[in-house]
């Protein structure tokens, strides 16, 4: 934002600017406010010149959306008559006569949460409508951007311990309260235009570090960027009040393999994903202490090494097989639907 804007509280506003002509011709910057989805919720502007934001007559346009994009109508909605500001849902834009948001190749119906025109990967999804969106889940299909292990970001539980605790906030060492919101907010994510879809904004950090992948003897293979975002999921669903948070984040994690096998195939279904998802998924409902003294990475730290059996790396029977760079490989190496892990002592 310009000089001069301030938030209530202190608080942080984040918005996109575009300079444009107000209705008497005259240049001036208007902001939009948008959510984890990329859909455009606010669309503001200083038009006094002030320095401030009067939410009764400088809010030009407030969009809320149902999950598929229809535009819900409320006390909330307002659009002053000369606005003009068409990108909404998803950022795209909307063609107001149809209807319809304009994807490029493809137009999408918010009305039925369908697209009109085939999906031209369908013969890779032989299971699905060719016109379905998102699989039927709007906010939940994320791709933290996981591959199977590489040698360069293998390390040992105790390695993973120090990387959260010289993490640029030090998060390691959270303890009570702090480290219940950590983990409450490790699900967070933004959309990211280039993927056109949300990512995670927490887990990223750990994707190209040496300690990234962790080996088990009963686990297996454990990523912790899989683990410590469906840690968050499960937090999230246990202080919802779920009965079985474990199932539901582990359901998010199928959710996000299958959206992985049409935009991500060198990672759909690794072996080492959905059990990663269900241990981070464990950790956060059975296990983690919100009361503790202890720090959460004394506590992941615990996790591993009692319960899965963290153990050096090289002791994994596939170490030697394992891709020296990053993108070697197409597709993954093996691939794992289930939640059982692979590489064990027990399941070679």
């Amino acid at each position: 934002m310009q000089p001069g804007f301030t938030v209530a509280n202190g608080g942080t506003l984040q918005a996109s600017a575009t300079a444009c002509f107000d209705q008497v011709g005259q240049w001036r910057f208007e902001y939009l406010i948008a959510d984890h989805l990329g859909n455009n919720r606010v669309l503001f502007a200083d038009v006094d010149g002030n320095g401030s934001v009067n939410p009764a007559t400088e809010i030009i346009q407030e969009n809320h959306y149902y999950p598929f994009g229809l535009e819900m109508e409320g006390i909330w909605s307002r659009q002053q008559p000369e606005t003009k500001q068409r990108y909404r849902y998803n950022g795209k834009e909307l063609n107001q006569d149809l209807g319809l948001y304009d994807y490029g190749d493809r137009n999408y119906d918010p009305a039925i949460g369908r697209w009109l025109q085939i999906d031209p990967l369908a013969d890779k999804m032989p299971g699905w409508s060719p016109y379905n969106y998102t699989m039927g889940n709007p906010i939940n299909l994320v791709d933290p951007d996981g591959r199977e292990p590489i040698k360069p970001f293998v390390g040992t539980a105790a390695q993973f311990k120090a990387l959260l605790d010289n993490s640029p906030s030090k998060v390691g060492q959270y303890a009570g309260q702090a480290a219940n919101r950590y983990v409450g907010s490790l699900d967070n994510t933004e959309f990211s235009w280039k993927q056109m879809r949300p990512l995670p904004t927490q887990t990223g950090y750990f994707n190209q570090k040496e300690g990234r992948y962790i080996y088990t003897k009963k686990g297996g293979w454990v990523d912790m960027a899989h683990f410590m975002f469906y840690a968050g999921k499960a937090h999230q669903y246990k202080a919802d009040g779920h009965e079985n948070p474990v199932g539901e984040a582990v359901q998010d994690g199928y959710a996000q393999e299958a959206s992985d096998s049409w935009v991500a195939g060198h990672s759909a279904y690794s072996y080492e994903d959905l059990p990663s998802d269900k241990f981070g998924a464990d950790f956060a409902t059975n296990y983690f202490d919100p009361d503790s003294d202890a720090t959460l990475g004394e506590q992941i730290l615990s996790y591993l090494n009692e319960v899965l059996g963290a153990t050096d790396p090289e002791n994994a029977p596939n170490y030697d097989q394992l891709p020296e760079t990053d993108g070697e490989r197409n597709v993954p190496s093996r691939q794992n639907r289930t939640t059982t892990p692979v590489y064990t002592e027990d399941n070679r």
